[in-house]
């Protein structure tokens, strides 16, 4: 399986993807019950804060945007009240080369809503900067700033579920998989995500060596070790064993659904824990949708 040429100028376009919630599309199962949770109203302050946001304006459970490393933003989206919440990390997609933590935000929002504490994060992107590894060592550190953050959102702050999207997803399968990133964090909490959603991931970069020349700055015939160090596949054997979910619209014409099955014959091959939802009729931007997808990943976060 090879991307076409247009299929890749659709990966860098659509990864970042419009900002407007795609329309709902049915499941290909059905869909878990959903799950509300009552919230009061919420404080005049925010603990910690470095800017307190109006959610008025933005979204109901958005309670503080501040950054975590390297001038990376993160926006915290959580319950109004402290509780027993689970916590995400949540990481956008955009091909590599660009992106916005405002196309994870309306997932963020609507898991806080059903009761998470969610960072919402960006990185390093190839437009500022980042490359293999700098981009993924942020995603690392973010994981470790949302443990040294949460006991100010949550009672129960000992577990952290990492989700991405498209590019994303390949970030948070390479920082759950193995503890090799990190870099010079400043937060010294730890790195390793305890569970891992991946929504409509390439997985498998190898196949991607016509568009990640600017990723890990080598030609994978002249120099296949940053290649290799920045595949998933690579770390599936010897990796942990903590649960993932997979996700994937069967309608994806950006990032193709074998990317998701390759992975998960990879880890079902080493005896590792994995789940795959393909959904019906979905694209690559709906896979992020909160109307498709936000009772089933509630319902995973639950069951850690």
């Amino acid at each position: 399986m090879r991307f076409s040429l247009p299929g890749l100028f659709l990966l860098l376009a659509a990864c970042a993807g419009s900002q407007t919630a795609a329309t709902p599309v049915a499941t290909s199962t059905p869909p878990p019950t959903s799950v509300t949770t009552s919230l009061p109203d919420a404080p005049t302050t925010t603990p910690g804060s470095t800017t307190t946001v109006d959610r008025s304006l933005l979204f109901d459970h958005l309670v503080e945007s501040t950054s975590y490393a390297n001038d990376q933003e993160v926006d915290i989206h959580a319950p109004k009240t402290l509780g027993p919440w689970p916590v995400v990390v949540s990481i956008h997609g955009g091909g590599w080369f660009t992106g916005s933590l405002d196309s994870m935000s309306p997932l963020a929002d609507d898991l806080a809503g059903r009761g998470a504490v969610v960072f919402n994060a960006t990185y390093r992107t190839i437009t500022k900067g980042g490359s293999f590894p700098s981009m993924v060592d942020d995603v690392a550190c973010a994981v470790a700033y949302a443990r040294h953050r949460a006991p100010e959102f949550t009672t129960t702050p000992g577990l952290v579920t990492i989700i991405g999207h498209s590019a994303g997803a390949h970030l948070v399968a390479l920082v759950t998989l193995t503890d090799r990133f990190g870099g010079d964090c400043p937060w010294a909490e730890s790195r390793l995500p305890d569970a891992m959603v991946g929504l409509a991931g390439p997985y498998n970069t190898d196949r991607l060596a016509i568009i990640l020349g600017p990723f890990y700055g080598t030609d994978p015939a002249e120099d296949p070790a940053p290649w290799l160090a920045g595949n998933p596949l690579t770390y599936v054997a010897d990796s942990r064993g903590v649960p993932i979910l997979l996700m994937h619209g069967d309608a994806d014409e950006v990032v193709p659904l074998p990317f998701t099955r390759e992975l998960e014959k990879a880890l079902t091959d080493a005896g590792k824990p994995v789940e795959v939802d393909v959904i019906g009729s979905a694209d690559h931007n709906t896979i992020r949708d909160p109307r498709v997808v936000g009772d089933r990943i509630f319902e995973f976060l639950k069951g850690q």
